[in-house]
C-alpha cells in the first residue's frame, strides 16, 4: 500500500474577513464584472442587498466567474465560499485559500458533515456562505443534479437565502476549453425564502421555491439573446474532449479540431462553430446538431442505449495516479493504471493501489476536467486524481456513470 500523503485543506476563520482586504477583493471582482458585461436587474439587487444580517447563497454554478459575481450581488456582506477540496492544490489560488481562511472546504460529491458545521459556524459568525448545490461548473452549459440534502440544509440553518443566476458565464471559460471569451452575462437575483420561511417551509416546499433558480440553459438562452461571445482561440478548439461522438458514422474521440472547424478524422463529417455557439456543416453531406447541448444529448442517448442493452457494461480506461500531498501543496503523480467504471461503481487497480473500490456518488456525478482528468474523493482525506493521457477523454466516463446510476435507481 502506497504511504498515506494527508491534505493541504486548512480551517476556516470564523470571523468577518478583514474590511480592507475585502474592499480591494470587491474592487477587483467589480473590474471583472465590467469586463464581461454582466448586468443586474437594479431593483432586484436592492432588493437582495437590503437583506438583514448573514445569507445563506444558493447559486447555479456555470462557470469559474461565478464567485466573482456572487460577491458582487451581496455587497457589502462579506461571503465564505464552500469549496471543493481539491482547489486548495491548485498553484496560486490554493496558496490564497490556505492564507486567506475565508471558505469552507468540501469534499465534493461525499457527504462532508464538517462542511456543514463550519457553514453553521460561520453564518454564527456574521459572514453570508456561498453554496454552490451542484458542486462542480457546468460541463456542457446546463445545470447538474442536486442532492436533496441541500434543501434540508437551508431549513436546519434557518437563516435567508439569496438566489443567484449567472445566465450564459457558461461562455466565458468553457469547460473544454482553456480560453477566456468576453460576451455578456445576464444575472438574475432574489430572495425567495425568508428566515421565519425556513420555520414554515417544509423541505419539498423549499425545494419547490430553489429549483427554478437552479436549473439554466447557458445555450438556449444565448441563443434567444442573440448574444456573440469573443475569445482568443477558435471555437471549436477543444470541442471533441466534449462532443466526442461523430454523427455520421458513429466514430468516438475521433473529432479534430482547427480554429472554427471540427472534422471526425474516421469518415470526415466536419462542422463549424461560431461566436453564438451556433453549429452549422462545414462540408456538403455532413450530419450535425445546432447546438452543444443538442449534440451532448445525442451521445448520452446512444450511451444509454448501450448500457441498457449490455447488462455487463464496463467502460476502462487506461491513466496516471496523482495523490493530494499536503507537504508540496500539489498533486503527487504515484504510477500508471487503469480505471474501470461497472454497474458496482469505479475501481482503480494498479501496482502500489492493486485494487481500489469507489462507490457510485448520489446525485452521480466526478469532479471533472474535460481536457484531461477527474479527481475522486476518498473516505479519509486522500483524493485521487485520474489523469486521461489518450484520445479518450474522461466525459463519457461521467456520463456513463449517470446512466447507470439511473438505470439501478429509477424514479
Amino acid at each position: 500500500m502506497a504511504r498515506k500523503l494527508k491534505t493541504a485543506v486548512v480551517q476556516p476563520r470564523y470571523k468577518k474577513p478583514n474590511p480592507l482586504l475585502y474592499f480591494v477583493l470587491w474592487v477587483g471582482t467589480l473590474y471583472i464584472r465590467l469586463f464581461y458585461r454582466a448586468t443586474f436587474d437594479r431593483q432586484a439587487l436592492k432588493k437582495v442587498r437590503s437583506v438583514k444580517g448573514p445569507v445563506i447563497i444558493v447559486a447555479s454554478h456555470h462557470g469559474p466567474m461565478d464567485f466573482t459575481f456572487a460577491t458582487q450581488a451581496v455587497f457589502p456582506k462579506r461571503v465564505s465560499f464552500v469549496t471543493a477540496a481539491n482547489i486548495y492544490y491548485k498553484p496560486f489560488l490554493g496558496w490564497l485559500f490556505r492564507f486567506t481562511k475565508s471558505n469552507i472546504p468540501k469534499k465534493q460529491f461525499t457527504t462532508d458533515f464538517a462542511s456543514v458545521k463550519s457553514i453553521r459556524r460561520m453564518l454564527d459568525a456574521g459572514v453570508s456562505v456561498a453554496l454552490y448545490p451542484e458542486a462542480r461548473f457546468s460541463i456542457e452549459g446546463r445545470n447538474s443534479r442536486v442532492s436533496d440534502s441541500v434543501f434540508k440544509l437551508v431549513k436546519w440553518l434557518k437563516v435567508p437565502v439569496v438566489t443567484i443566476k449567472c445566465n450564459m458565464s457558461y461562455q466565458i471559460r468553457p469547460r473544454y476549453i482553456d480560453d477566456f471569451r468576453r460576451g455578456k452575462v445576464i444575472i438574475d437575483v432574489a430572495n425567495p425564502i425568508s428566515a421565519a420561511d425556513c420555520e414554515t417551509l417544509s423541505v419539498a416546499e423549499i425545494k419547490e421555491r430553489l429549483t427554478p433558480w437552479l436549473t439554466f440553459n447557458d445555450m438556449e438562452y444565448q441563443e434567444a439573446a442573440k448574444q456573440y461571445f469573443r475569445g482568443k482561440k477558435g471555437y471549436a478548439e477543444g470541442l471533441p474532449d466534449l462532443l466526442y461522438k461523430c454523427p455520421k458514422c458513429g466514430a468516438e474521440f475521433a473529432h479534430k479540431a482547427s480554429g472554427d472547424i471540427m472534422e471526425c478524422a474516421v469518415c470526415g463529417n466536419s462542422v463549424e462553430i461560431d461566436g453564438y455557439n451556433t453549429i452549422k456543416p462545414h462540408k456538403e453531406g455532413s450530419l450535425y446538431f445546432r447546438r452543444i447541448d443538442f449534440w451532448y444529448d445525442y451521445q448520452y442517448n446512444e450511451l444509454k442505449k448501450e448500457i441498457s442493452e449490455n447488462p455487463d457494461y464496463t467502460l476502462s480506461h487506461n491513466v496516471r495516479l496523482f495523490v493530494n500531498d499536503e507537504n508540496n501543496y500539489r498533486f503527487a503523480p504515484l504510477e500508471a493504471g487503469t480505471v474501470t467504471l461497472d454497474r458496482s461503481g469505479i475501481v482503480y487497480r494498479g501496482t502500489r493501489y492493486p485494487e481500489v473500490r469507489f462507490r457510485i456518488p448520489n446525485p452521480p456525478a466526478v469532479s471533472i476536467d474535460l481536457i484531461d482528468h477527474i479527481d475522486i474523493f476518498a473516505d479519509d482525506d486522500t483524493i485521487f486524481r485520474f489523469v486521461f493521457d489518450g484520445p479518450e477523454k474522461p466525459i463519457k466516463l461521467n456520463m456513463a456513470l449517470e446512466i447507470i446510476s439511473d438505470l439501478q435507481n429509477p424514479k
